[in-house]
Parts: structure tokens; C-alpha cells; sequence
């Protein structure tokens, strides 16, 4: 039974404890597809520890890139192939530099991967599709019989195809082994099953068998870099912008344009025209000036963004012209200018909660978002904090650009709890405490004068010493305990702009 996931494990061979990086590598086989499986079948690594794989997956949620070569499952079989290439230095979803699908509407398999000095990946298997992606001027741009081989090879950063092309006669044909020489560029050497008989299944002159024996048979040949080398592409085709506030600057999207010629490009002028042309600019640019040229199997990036100036759908064409036959290569550029909402800015925290003992602090983040070209000074202030605490915002104002955010970092600071001395130190008395303990004295010495009996002065002199003694060693009562109390507050985070206000709210439990 086949596994239902790729799995990946580079181990060290000069050690016992050996496994350094393994991981699933799939979707969830699910949906149109009828829950076939994801198998990896071929891979190679580069000199930076990349590893590039191929394989077939029936997911249509298998993790592909954005702007791979091929981000959905076109296949209405049970499976289409698959490449993909994980840096094993990095980890969780970082470590993938690219995944894509490869194939067409029909069944596909990957099979056999190799890597060229630049990380161009070779890759070979068998395809039903007859509008399997090839590549213009490949050797056989057409599907002969059930299925054929293919040999694809995609750029390093796997958005686009250097070269590609079916391999077959009039039954099946299917590739499971490619490898390459040390020319420069290489030579590509392909190896499968065939059933197809030559012709239409072609053989050079100089061929060591030029007829299929018995039922099947297995297969060798040989690309030359002139017929491998392909052609100059720019893609994707089309880039769409969807709408966007007029007056306000889109995020950049990328185009790639890739040398898969086998001489250097020159690239003559980058342009945009059209009827909407001023409202679409090239943001950046990585591909060499009209003095300089693209090397062969080289590839550079250029960015547009899209800032409408009215409320409509507009349309441009991003157009690069080259020293490549083929030239001019062009873009398709839209999108819709939509009318602007009313500046305002919004606020929340990060986190929403937190947990201090008394004496303790705890923090948080407060981001106010600018929302339609909003950027205006917003006042930051703090209410709620329990009793002997503190919550102070820095900085206290913030001012977002527009469409953009901006933080301030809070911090709610308690006072640790304590018990205060069962007695105060001495404190004056008012005068008239004084006047009331001097009128009981002598109050009591009358009553001590006149008693007659000796028991009756010894009583009432006790009694007059204990009140002194009690009135010179009292104090104020027993404030008792001091600092923050333990139980929940709620504190406010409040910003303000003019007549707008905002605000967020952190769930604060002392103990």
C-alpha cells in the first residue's frame, strides 16, 4: 500500500545517532481527486543543502508557493506531479523556498529529478495530458499514443519553465531516470519503458537498436543544450490588482523574465503602456540595463504596483523588449479604482490579557491601524488600573502613515503587598487632647484629696496612673494591609484624533 505522504530524511552516515531533518511533505489527498496519495519518488540535493523534490499527489491542497509555476491541480485524474525544493537549514514553513504542480488536465507522474550548477531542476516521469506545459521550439510539442515521458526543467526559484517537452511514440512511454553531463550548459540524458514503435517513437541515425523488441522495451536519448535550451519568458502572463482606493498605492506584483536561451540576453527597455498606463509604475527592477546582459539560464524579477486615479477598471500592458527573437514579451496589467472610505484608524492589543503578582509588571502592545488614508496624531491614554498600580502608554501619541500602523508599547506596574506596625510612632497631641487628659487628672487628684480612707487613695491613684499610661502609649489604629489588591481589573486603552476615538480593552487578574 502506498504511504499517503512524502517523507524526507537526510541522516549523517559518519555518526550512529544519525537522523538531522525529517518532515511530511504533502496535502491532505482529499477532494476531487478521490484521496489518492502523495508519494515522493526522485531527489537531489544542491551544494547549500537544498533539497529538491519529485513526486505525484492527488491533493489539491498539497503546499505549493505563491507565485509558483503552477499553484492549482488541473488534473482530472486521480494524480499530476509535483516538485518542490526545502532548504533542510530552515524550519516550518520558511524552509520551503518553492512547491508547484506540473502537469496538465490529464495523469501525470514524477519520477526523476537532477540538478544543473545554477539549481535548475530536471525532471522527468509520464503525462496523458495533451496540454501538458511545453515550452516553444522543444523537440516534440505535441502527445503521440496513450502517454509519453517529459523532460521539464524549471528555473531556481520555481515560478517558471527553462524548457519542456514530451518524449514518446504512438503507445506509452515513460521516463524514470535523467541525469546530465559536465558540459556548460549540460547535455540531458533521459532513460524509461517504452511500447511505442519507431517511427512515430524517434531514433537518431546513429542508434544502437532501431526497432522495439518483444512487448516493452527500455529507452535512451540524449538532449544537446541547443535543443533543450528553450526560449526567453515572461511570467505570469497577467497580473491582476483587484480593487484598489484611488489615490492609494497597491502591494507590488512580480513578473519574472527567464533566459532559456543558451546565449546571453540583452534586455533593450521596460515599459508601460496603454490606455491606463500613468496609474501603473515598475516598482522595482533586477533585470540589467541595455550595457549589461542576462546569462544564460538566468532569470530577474520586476515589480509593478497600481495606483488608480478614478473609481473604473483600468487596464495597461507591462511590455520588456529584448535581443531575443521572440521579443517584445508582454503583460497583461488591470485592475479597479474604488472611492475612498473616511480616514479613521482602529486599535487593539497584544496580548489582550496577562496574569502579575502584586510588586510585579506586566506589558502589552497597542497597534492603531490607519484605515483610508488615515494619518493624523492619535492620543494614547490608560484608565482602569487597580488600586496602588500604575499603566503608563510610550509613546503617548502615535501618528500612522497612511494605510499603515503604528505602535506603543504599555506597561501596568503593581505595588507589592505588606502589613503595617500594630503601633504608630509618636505623634504630637492636639491641644485639645491635652486640655481633656489635664482636666481628667486633676479631676481624679480632687477625688484622691478628699477620699478619706487610705484603700480609696490607693484606688483612685491606680486609676489615675493606668489612664496616663494608657494615653501616652496609644496611637492611631491598625491601617493594615498596603498595596495592590488581589482580583481581576479591566483596563482601557483609549486613542484619540480630533472628534474619533477608539479603544481597547486588557484583561488584567492581580494575585
Amino acid at each position: 500500500m502506498p504511504l499517503s505522504r512524502g517523507l524526507i530524511r537526510p541522516c549523517d552516515t559518519t555518526v550512529s545517532a544519525s537522523l538531522l531533518y525529517s518532515t511530511y511533505l504533502g496535502g491532505s489527498g482529499t477532494g476531487t481527486k478521490n484521496g489518492s496519495p502523495d508519494e515522493g519518488h526522485g531527489i537531489a540535493v544542491d551544494p547549500n543543502f537544498n533539497v529538491y523534490v519529485v513526486g505525484t499527489t492527488g491533493s489539491t491542497d498539497f503546499p505549493v508557493t505563491s507565485g509558483a509555476f503552477q499553484i492549482t491541480n488541473k488534473s482530472g485524474f486521480p494524480v499530476t506531479a509535483f516538485l518542490a525544493r526545502l532548504d533542510t537549514t530552515k524550519t516550518g514553513t520558511a524552509s520551503e523556498v518553492y512547491g508547484t504542480y506540473l502537469g496538465g488536465t490529464g495523469f501525470e507522474q514524477g519520477l526523476a529529478i537532477a540538478l544543473d550548477s545554477l539549481q535548475n531542476a530536471y525532471v522527468t516521469g509520464l503525462t496523458a495530458s495533451s496540454n501538458f506545459p511545453v515550452t516553444v521550439g522543444a523537440p516534440q510539442t505535441v502527445i503521440n499514443g496513450t502517454e509519453n515521458a517529459y523532460v521539464s526543467v524549471l528555473n531556481p526559484t520555481g515560478n517558471a519553465l527553462v524548457f519542456s517537452t514530451f518524449w514518446g511514440g504512438d503507445a506509452a512511454d515513460i521516463g524514470s531516470g535523467i541525469t546530465l553531463d559536465s558540459a556548460s550548459p549540460p547535455n540531458i540524458y533521459l532513460t524509461g519503458i517504452t511500447t511505442s514503435h519507431a517511427p512515430p517513437f524517434v531514433t537518431s541515425g546513429s542508434a544502437f537498436q532501431k526497432t522495439l523488441k518483444g512487448a516493452k522495451n527500455a529507452f535512451v536519448a540524449k538532449f544537446s543544450p541547443a535543443s533543450s535550451a528553450g526560449s526567453v519568458s515572461l511570467a505570469p502572463g497577467s497580473l491582476s490588482f483587484g480593487s484598489q482606493t484611488v489615490n492609494t498605492t497597491s502591494t507590488a506584483q512580480t513578473v519574472t523574465l527567464t533566459n532559456g536561451t543558451s546565449s546571453a540576453l540583452t534586455i533593450n527597455s521596460t515599459s508601460i503602456t496603454g490606455t491606463n498606463a500613468p496609474d501603473f509604475a515598475v516598482s522595482a527592477n533586477t533585470c540589467p540595463a541595455s550595457t549589461a546582459t542576462l546569462a544564460a539560464g538566468a532569470n530577474c524579477t520586476i515589480s509593478v504596483t497600481f495606483k488608480p486615479a478614478t473609481t473604473a477598471a483600468e487596464l495597461a500592458t507591462l511590455t520588456v523588449t529584448s535581443s531575443d527573437s521572440g521579443s517584445p514579451h508582454n503583460v497583461a496589467l488591470s485592475g479597479t479604482g474604488t472611492a475612498a472610505g473616511t480616514p479613521d484608524f482602529t486599535i487593539s492589543l497584544s496580548p489582550t490579557s496577562g496574569v502579575v503578582t502584586a510588586g510585579g509588571s506586566v506589558t502589552f502592545t497597542a497597534t492603531v491601524t490607519s484605515q483610508s488614508g488615515f494619518a493624523s496624531a492619535v492620543s494614547l491614554t490608560c484608565s482602569g488600573a487597580p488600586l496602588a498600580s500604575t499603566c503608563l502608554l510610550s509613546p503617548a501619541s502615535v501618528t500612522p502613515a497612511a494605510n499603515a500602523t503604528v505602535t506603543s508599547s504599555g506597561t501596568i506596574t503593581t505595588t507589592r503587598r505588606g502589613v503595617a506596625p500594630p503601633f504608630a510612632p509618636f505623634q504630637p497631641y492636639s491641644p485639645l487632647w491635652i486640655w481633656s487628659l489635664l482636666s481628667l487628672a486633676l479631676a481624679f487628684s480632687a477625688a484622691f484629696i478628699m477620699a478619706r480612707r487610705t484603700a480609696k487613695k490607693l484606688a483612685w491613684g491606680f486609676a489615675l496612673i493606668t489612664i496616663l499610661v494608657l494615653a501616652g502609649c496609644s496611637g492611631p489604629p491598625n491601617r493594615g494591609s498596603t498595596g495592590t489588591p488581589a482580583g481581576p481589573a479591566t483596563i482601557t486603552v483609549k486613542g484619540t484624533s480630533g472628534t474619533l476615538s477608539h479603544s481597547a480593552t486588557f484583561s488584567l487578574t492581580v494575585n
